[in-house]
């Protein structure tokens, strides 16, 4: 089909068919992934499908060809033309849970299964190393993807030799290898990150919010999509922060919290053991709503877990909790605080008042 076949009252599609053809013609050959061309095919069929168009399928046809018949260079420019952190949290959002294992997605498309409620994946010279185990070669220069569901925790090591503690029902984004002037992540959920220092490739972590800046230190961050405000907590070292797509930066120190909610920072000092705790297995919390709590316990123990009223979520608890312990003796030390009693079915459980 070329241009001249569309007729004169389709603009749009005479457009369409021009850019491509001047696209065909100005790229040069280079390699694409399966990854990326599958990426690549998603991104263009829901574009083309924003609008409907008369004739049979033109669009799906740009598509297809840019698939199939596109020269490869072609499609490696519109493909990279978004960025690393676009592309890397598109990979996020196709890298959805399955079943109850933890998913270690190679860029080859094969998905390993963790079935250890605390896994450990090790990136080193001799490959990929699970659970001190197996070990896997993989590309150098591809994007991998820990999926971590609700229930299980992960740690991850990277090739820089950065450390990273990925709580329940959160997944990250990452090369294989860093190879480019900075090191970046794309992060859907919860994390602690000990960053290998190295001043002359700086470390970026991106989530659906916030980017953060950091040459080596330890820190966590909170980005759930569940969630209304995301949040950053400095442990050591310092990190900057600014809303992805801003200039407007922050700078913390240890023992501040960063906060985003309604496309504003706010920043605080805090206890940074209530923020962290969980990578040692237990819940810290000072005068904490018990919703928040309640919230938290859902992800860790992968549990329906029910508030009835406002009054009772905004009961406060003070104390630490064992989450390596069974999940009834955790909500029984909730109640003994709170003046609450719980009823448990299966995996739902309703918190009331102990007088109804």
């Amino acid at each position: 089909m070329t241009t001249e076949e569309l007729s004169p009252d389709e603009p749009e599609e005479h457009k369409t068919a021009e850019n491509l053809q001047r696209l065909f013609r100005s790229l040069t050959e280079a390699s694409l992934s399966p990854e990326e061309k599958e990426l690549l095919g998603q991104r263009i069929l829901a574009e083309t499908e924003e609008k409907p168009v008369r004739r049979l399928g033109w669009r799906r046809i740009a598509a297809v060809m840019a698939l199939l018949a596109l020269p490869v260079g072609a499609a490696y420019f519109y493909f990279r033309g978004d960025g690393t952190r676009k592309k890397m949290e598109e990979i996020a959002r196709l890298a959805q849970p399955a079943g109850d294992a933890t998913q270690l997605i190679l860029n080859s498309r094969k998905t390993v299964l963790l079935e250890k409620k605390n896994s450990d994946v090790y990136y080193g010279r001799e490959g990929i190393r699970i659970d001190s185990l197996s070990v896997i070669r993989e590309e150098t220069e591809a994007f991998n993807t820990l999926v971590v569901p609700y229930g299980k925790r992960a740690t991850l090591t990277l090739s820089d030799s950065t450390r990273i503690w990925l709580n329940s029902g959160s997944r990250l984004v990452y090369p294989a290898r860093f190879t480019g002037d900075s090191r970046e992540v794309f992060l859907e959920g919860e994390a602690y990150f000990s960053v290998s220092h190295d001043a002359d490739h700086p470390f970026w972590v991106h989530t659906r919010d916030l980017k953060t800046r950091v040459l080596g230190t330890e820190f966590d961050i909170s980005s759930y999509s569940d969630d209304q405000e995301s949040y950053a907590v400095l442990t050591k070292g310092s990190i900057e922060l600014a809303p992805e797509g801003s200039s407007r930066k922050v700078q913390l120190v240890p023992g501040m919290k960063a906060q985003y909610h309604q496309s504003s920072i706010q920043l605080s000092k805090i206890d940074v053991v209530e923020y962290v705790s969980w990578r040692e297995g237990f819940l810290a919390v000072r005068k904490a709503p018990l919703r928040e709590i309640v919230k938290k316990l859902s992800r860790y123990y992968k549990m329906e877990l029910i508030l009835p009223d406002e009054e009772i979520a905004q009961e406060r608890f003070t104390g630490k909790l064992d989450l390596q312990d069974d999940p009834t003796h955790v909500f029984s030390a909730l109640c003994s605080t709170t003046g609450l009693v719980y009823h448990l079915k299966g995996r739902r459980v309703v918190f009331e008042k102990l007088d109804r």
